[in-house]
């Protein structure tokens, strides 16, 4: 009878831990998709490298070659102006280094007018600051550079001269003030006056003061 008893305790003992592994393969099996964790971010693409083109400022436009040259006397700088132009020199009047000259769209004799409408006058000085000081730039300017040299610019759009317009571009080099001074009835002739400004260039490299 004990016998009997033991068999059939273990044979219940096996029933149910048959039952237990069925029950464990039942909710392995029975996972759903919510169990299953999703990878729900999306797959990155990587982006075409994008190539960037620089594109050159553009130049000034090329002096003519026709272009007179003026050379400063005492052979320190050169500037060169349109052909056809009229270039009053005085520099035999200044003291030593001192230069004045002026240069003309127009032949001023032949006009009763200061500035005629389309005509350009420039002033060339180069003097020592205690007659022009150009060391300090005014209030209104901005910086530009001359023949190599940090100086600076002012427009002044109503003058005495017929109230006529003026650019007037300094730099102080070798203890002087150079200064150009444009005269003229409109801002349409500003290309020509920037090109004459570009085209002064020392004898020398200028020391930056």
């Amino acid at each position: 009878m004990a016998r009997h008893d033991s068999v059939a305790a273990f044979a219940r003992g096996t029933a149910i831990a048959a039952a237990m592994l069925a029950g464990v393969v039942l909710v392995s099996c029975g996972e759903t998709e919510e169990d299953v964790p999703e990878n729900s971010a999306p797959t990155e693409t990587s982006a075409a490298p994008t190539t960037t083109v620089d594109t050159p400022s553009p130049s000034p436009p090329p002096v003519p070659d026709d272009w007179t040259t003026y050379k400063d006397p005492d052979g320190r700088f050169t500037l060169r102006y349109p052909a056809g132009w009229q270039v009053d020199d005085d520099s035999s009047l200044q003291p030593g280094g001192d230069l004045t000259a002026t240069f003309w769209s127009f032949d001023p004799r032949t006009t009763s007018e200061e500035l005629p409408p389309g005509g350009i006058k420039i002033d060339l000085y180069v003097q020592p600051p205690s007659f022009l000081d150009c060391r300090s730039m005014p209030e209104g300017a901005t910086p530009t550079n001359l023949g190599g040299i940090d100086g600076w610019r002012y427009v002044n759009p109503n003058t005495a001269l017929g109230n006529a317009r003026s650019v007037r571009v300094a730099a102080f080099f070798q203890d002087s003030c150079l200064i150009l001074t444009a005269y003229s009835m409109s801002v349409d002739t500003d290309d020509v006056t920037e090109m004459i400004f570009s085209t002064l260039a020392f004898a020398s490299a200028p020391r930056q003061q």
